[in-house]
């Protein structure tokens, strides 16, 4: 499995290019880790920030003990707030509600797992991703299984989720197993602790919060291996502002840029996901 530095280094890079093309009159450049020379952005305005996050979707955002929203997004849209300098009002509402005040210009942007799809591109003014998330394997602690290869899982009974784009993907990529499709990602996983599955492939970040949870009681554990592939898993998260607003979506992009560059990004990501991801 490739090094998470390495990881974030492929991100920032492909940032870099993708943000350069998007916008002719802005080059960002990176000279070294850690160290970036700011495009040239007219200043943002000085006034209060509308921020966007959704409810109840831990890691990314939920309420703690006592009642504060907080979670990973929360933490990406302060860090972002304080990279550029803005004063941000950050504001919970579910996805609905949230897409409708984006949609309607009710608000500056919403940091709020919102996959970069054809809707939402046609939707909204997207930024560049913000995360990705890949796939993984999860199988019970006693499992062998540690390097997960198509030859090694024939005949082998693998849960999924229904519909999904990890069911298409075991569909063409390990087609000589045994496909067990369930409704949602909760039933395949306790299939998977009761022993009726050899193993689960599901997204890792949603899996990953079932394996620190109660419900699992500590039976499982990822697999080794990532699983990236855009046309079965999508391309990322991206944060979400009011369509053709270019100017605040480049500040936005120049914001995340910083915030890689710096490490910030990596701190925060570590805070909540550590190194299983």
């Amino acid at each position: 499995m490739m090094s998470r530095f390495f990881k974030i280094f492929i991100i920032i890079s492909a940032l870099l290019s993708q943000y350069a093309a998007a916008s002719a009159e802005i080059k960002p450049s990176v000279i070294g880790y850690g160290h970036y020379i700011k495009p040239n952005l007219a200043p943002l305005p000085k006034r209060t920030y509308r921020i966007l996050v959704g409810k109840d979707y831990p890691p990314f955002n939920y309420r703690d003990q006592a009642g504060h929203i907080t979670g990973f997004n929360i933490d990406i849209a302060r860090a972002l707030c304080l990279e550029l300098n803005l004063a941000c009002q950050i504001i919970a509402k579910n996805w609905k509600a949230l897409k409708a005040d984006i949609e309607n210009d009710k608000a500056d942007f919403a940091i709020a797992s919102l996959a970069i799809s054809s809707q939402n591109l046609k939707q909204f003014e997207m930024s560049q991703k913000y995360y990705d998330t890949p796939a993984r394997f999860v199988v019970r602690k006693n499992s062998t299984f540690d390097a997960l290869e198509p030859n090694l899982l024939r005949h082998k009974n693998i849960g999924v989720v229904s519909g999904s784009g990890h069911e298409a993907y075991i569909l063409e990529y390990f087609p000589e197993t045994n496909i067990l499709s369930f409704a949602n990602l909760n039933e395949a996983l306790n299939k998977l602790q009761n022993g009726k599955v050899m193993t689960v492939f599901a997204d890792a970040i949603t899996s990953q919060n079932w394996l620190k949870g109660k419900n699992s009681q500590a039976c499982c554990k990822f697999a080794q291996g990532d699983f990236y592939e855009a046309r079965f898993f999508g391309q990322g998260a991206a944060i979400a502002l009011h369509k053709d607003n270019l100017f605040l979506r480049d500040w936005v992009n120049q914001g995340l840029v910083n915030l890689w560059a710096t490490g910030r990004y990596e701190e925060i990501f570590a805070a909540y996901f550590g190194d299983d991801i």
